[in-house]
């Protein structure tokens, strides 16, 4: 498959959940494609960050002082504290395979927030979710929430949210498009 006929399933991933076409194409304008290979390092704690992540394919790895933390598969996103508060990153995360990322810079991030306010709704959900988690606390809608995902990050059949029309979630990704590399 080509660079320019690679397809990315906007729709499905629950970031995007209830997002329409025209806000789907806003974030596709948005965003940059990146593929890289295990051991590429995404973002290294303590330093600026520049760029959200959305993890189309692959895994990643997150750590703190060296400890690994967590790790991350398709439908994930990281990177936006840094981006939204200006401290610098909390974590280093690195690939544990090959990975495919959507990848918005600052700029791009924080206009996305502003003209697509579903995906600024679901992010804020999710930075809520993973708050309570750290907390300790959890509710009947979260536990809900989660089990309506596939392992994934996508909506299972089985959810109650319907899901997005097929022909409306799927956009390519324009010709001569960059690829992200190298950055931290």
């Amino acid at each position: 498959m080509g660079k320019d006929d690679r397809l990315v399933d906007l729709g499905d991933l629950a970031l995007f959940d209830g997002c329409s076409l025209r806000d789907l194409k806003e974030i596709a304008r948005n965003t940059t494609w990146a593929r890289l290979k295990p051991g590429h390092t995404l973002t290294v704690e303590d330093q600026r960050g520049l760029e959200f992540f959305v993890i189309v394919d692959g895994t990643v790895a997150v750590s703190r002082d060296g400890d690994r933390l967590v790790r991350l598969g398709p439908g994930d996103h990281f990177g936006e504290l840094a981006l939204l508060d200006g401290a610098p990153r909390s974590a280093t995360v690195t690939a544990t395979t090959a990975v495919s990322l959507l990848v918005m810079e600052r700029r791009e991030f924080l206009h996305a927030l502003e003209a697509v306010p579903r995906f600024a709704h679901n992010l804020l959900t999710v930075m809520a979710s993973q708050l309570r988690e750290a907390r300790g606390v959890s509710t009947p809608r979260r536990r809900q929430a989660a089990n309506d995902l596939d392992g994934n990050g996508r909506h299972s059949t089985s959810a109650t949210v319907p899901p997005f029309p097929a022909a409306l979630r799927t956009w390519r990704m324009p010709p001569g498009s960059r690829t992200a590399g190298g950055r931290g």
